[in-house]
């Protein structure tokens, strides 16, 4: 079974491309109101005062982002005052991960929790979001279905919990000349699925991320 969110999922993906030897003939090049290839139109989240430690997601009156701690560095998200004003953020650029937040009435019913994006040259190439597992795969695969049509990979999977109980799980891909769409149903724990939706330049990036984290750091 495929696990980790980020990276993972995308060696899935690569295998499932060969195995399905089909294309789909149609696309949509938007998710949750943004769209692929062009610059995120929506806000960064607002800070608290003095830092850029940002508000609770429920306390959002409109759908911002917010950017990676990793990018950021932590020195970011200390407590500034007037003596020590933060530092001045770059604009967003290549390869940044950001978290796109929505106030808590308007978060996406598939989504668990934030939708998370990849910017590539500042432009989005690809959104992963968890859902709720084995709870509600049937509802994310119908949303799934009326956006991108009848799936041209369908794998269905077995998996257990803790104590070897077994549940029905499965992998479902959609292939698009400009974009490829992915959800696993069951992601690490039978409470979280995945989907990943990748432009071909977002995709290749979580491939190049992929292979530098398998790569054997000390070899023999």
């Amino acid at each position: 079974m495929c696990l980790k969110p980020i990276f993972s999922i995308a060696s899935c993906l690569a295998v499932l491309i060969l195995l399905s030897g089909a294309t789909a003939t149609a696309q949509d090049m938007s998710v949750f109101g943004m769209r692929f290839g062009q610059p995120l139109t929506i806000p960064e989240c607002p800070a608290t005062n003095g830092g850029y430690r940002y508000y609770a997601s429920s306390f959002h009156s409109q759908v911002c982002y917010e950017r990676s701690l990793t990018i950021l560095g932590l020195d970011a998200f200390k407590w500034h005052d007037k003596k020590h004003p933060p530092p001045v953020l770059p604009p967003l650029g290549t390869e940044e991960e950001v978290s796109i937040k929505f106030p808590l009435r308007e978060t996406p019913d598939i989504a668990n929790d934030a939708v998370y994006a990849i910017l590539i040259d500042a432009k989005l190439e690809g959104i992963s979001f968890v859902t709720r597992g084995i709870r509600d795969a049937d509802l994310v695969l119908e949303k799934l279905k009326a956006k991108y049509g009848a799936s041209p990979t369908l794998v269905n999977t077995r998996v257990q919990n803790r104590i070897g109980a077994s549940f029905d799980a499965f992998y479902a891909i959609w292939i698009f000349p400009d974009l490829q769409a992915a959800f696993h149903s069951v992601s690490e724990t039978l409470d979280h699925g995945l989907v990943i939706i990748d432009t071909n330049k977002g995709h290749a990036w979580r491939e190049q991320r992929l292979k530098a984290a398998a790569k054997d750091k000390h070899p023999l």
